[in-house]
C-alpha cells in the first residue's frame, strides 16, 4: 500500500511506517475473518473482535493492532491519525466551532515479552512486557515478532529432573526461556535482544457466545468502540469525540498520558476490562460475566457516571458498581491529572483469566456495551462536558 493509501495518518503527515506492512503479510494466515466484516454496512463486533486479538501487539510495538482498528474506524466515519508514543486517535467532529470534546479511550496494546539474550545452547532468554500471567507460561507457545516472524515454545526444567522443593512452586520467569529450534548462530541471524514476543493463541468462539483469545485486555473495549461510533454515522451531537487507541498502558500508562494532554479535553470515558467471576475467586473482587461495571471512587467524576447509569437503566442494562477507593488501576489514573485536570468516567467488561492466552468474555456482554456506549454518547449534551 503507497503513503497516499494508508488508512492511517501520522503526527509526521506519513502514512504506515515500514514495519507494518511486512508484520501484516507474515501473519496473513492468522488474520483470515470466518465471516465477512461488514454485513449491510454494520460492522459486527465478533469479526472486528477476531482481527484486533489476532494482531501481534505487545506494549510498545502497537502497529499491527492500529492497522487492524484503522479499517472498522474509517468505516464509522472517523479521521485517523497516529500521535509520537504510537497511539492511534480517531476524530468524529460534529460540525461547530470550538465544540467541546469528549476523549474515548481504550488501550490496544497487549501484555507481552522482550528478548534479552540468547545462550550458548540458542535459547532466549526474555522479561515480560507488562505483566503477563508466568504461572501459565512453560509450555505455552509464542511468536517471536522477527521479520519474518519465528514461532518458538516456552521450556522449562520438567518435574522429573525437579526437587520436591522446586515442585512446589511455579518456575520464575528468570528460569524460563524459548525454544525456536536452532543453533545459537542461526539464531543470532534472526533475532536480537530488545524482539518483542506475543503469546500464540487462536481467536475463537466457544458454547454460549463465549470468545477466548489472548488481548482481550483491552482489544475488547476497542473493538466496542468501534462498533459504537458506527452506530452514530448520522447521528447529530453538539460536540467532538476523540477515541484514543492508545499504547502503553500495560507498562505505566504512557500513551494515554501523552495523548491527553495534547488532545486537552474536556471530559474523558475510559473503556477497560475487569475481573470476573471464576472458580475460587473472592466474590467481592469479581463480577459477572453478564454485567457492566462503572467506576465509583475519587478519580471517577460523578456526573459521567450518573449519565452512565441513566443510560444503562433505560436500555435494561446491568451496570453494577466497582469501587476504587484509591486508582483505578486503568488510564483514567493519568488522563485525569492531565493539564489542569480532566472528569473521568470508567466502563469496564469483566473477563476471565486476565494477563494469559485464553483471556475469555461473553459477547452477548461486548454487546451490551456497544449498545450503552452508542446510548449514552447520543444522550449526552456538549453543556454536560463544560
Amino acid at each position: 500500500m503507497s503513503k497516499s493509501d494508508s488508512p492511517v495518518q501520522y503526527a509526521d503527515g506519513s502514512g504506515r511506517n515500514g514495519t507494518i506492512p511486512r508484520i501484516r503479510k507474515s501473519f496473513s494466515g492468522v488474520w483470515r475473518l470466518s465471516a465477512p466484516p461488514f454485513l449491510g454496512g454494520i460492522m459486527t463486533l465478533l469479526s472486528v473482535l477476531h482481527d484486533l486479538t489476532a494482531a501481534p501487539a505487545p506494549a510498545g510495538f502497537e502497529a499491527a493492532a492500529v492497522e487492524a482498528l484503522a479499517a472498522p474506524l474509517k468505516n464509522a466515519g472517523c479521521e485517523l491519525r497516529r500521535d509520537r508514543l504510537g497511539s492511534l486517535t480517531a476524530f468524529r467532529r460534529c460540525g461547530a466551532e470550538n465544540a467541546p470534546l469528549l476523549m474515548l479511550d481504550a488501550h490496544l496494546d497487549e501484555v507481552g515479552l522482550i528478548v534479552t539474550s540468547v545462550d550458548e545452547n540458542g535459547f532466549l532468554k526474555f522479561g515480560s512486557l507488562g505483566g503477563a500471567d508466568a504461572r501459565v507460561m512453560p509450555d505455552g507457545e509464542v511468536t517471536v515478532l522477527c521479520d519474518p516472524p519465528l514461532d518458538g515454545v516456552l521450556c522449562c526444567l520438567p518435574p522429573h529432573v525437579q526437587t520436591a522443593e522446586e515442585m512446589k512452586s511455579f518456575p520464575a520467569v528468570s528460569d524460563m526461556a524459548i525454544d525456536c529450534g536452532m543453533a545459537k548462530e542461526a539464531v543470532e541471524r534472526r533475532v536480537s535482544p530488545g524482539t518483542p514476543v506475543v503469546f500464540k493463541s487462536e481467536p475463537r468462539l466457544l458454547k454460549n457466545g463465549r470468545f477466548v483469545s489472548k488481548a482481550l485486555d483491552n482489544r475488547l473495549s476497542a473493538a466496542v468502540v468501534a462498533c459504537a461510533l458506527e452506530r452514530l454515522r448520522g447521528a447529530a451531537l453538539d460536540y467532538d469525540i476523540v477515541f484514543c487507541a492508545s499504547s502503553m498502558e500495560e507498562v505505566g500508562g504512557r500513551g494515554a498520558q501523552a495523548a491527553a494532554f495534547g488532545l486537552a479535553p474536556n471530559a474523558a470515558l475510559v473503556l477497560d476490562v475487569t475481573f470476573a467471576e471464576a472458580k475460587g475467586a473472592p466474590a467481592d473482587k469479581t463480577f459477572g460475566l453478564g454485567e457492566l461495571t462503572v467506576c465509583v471512587g475519587p478519580e471517577c467524576d460523578r456526573r459521567l457516571n450518573a449519565a452512565l447509569r441513566q443510560a444503562a437503566e433505560a436500555l435494561k442494562i446491568p451496570l453494577r458498581p466497582e469501587v476504587c477507593p484509591r486508582a483505578t488501576g486503568t488510564n483514567g489514573t493519568e488522563i485525569q491529572v492531565s493539564r489542569a485536570g480532566v472528569p473521568v468516567a470508567v466502563l469496564s467488561v469483566p473477563i476471565r483469566n486476565m494477563h494469559t492466552p485464553i483471556e475469555l468474555a461473553s459477547m452477548d456482554t461486548a454487546e451490551s456495551a456497544v449498545r450503552l456506549l452508542a446510548k449514552f454518547l447520543t444522550d449526552l449534551k456538549g453543556g454536560d462536558l463544560l
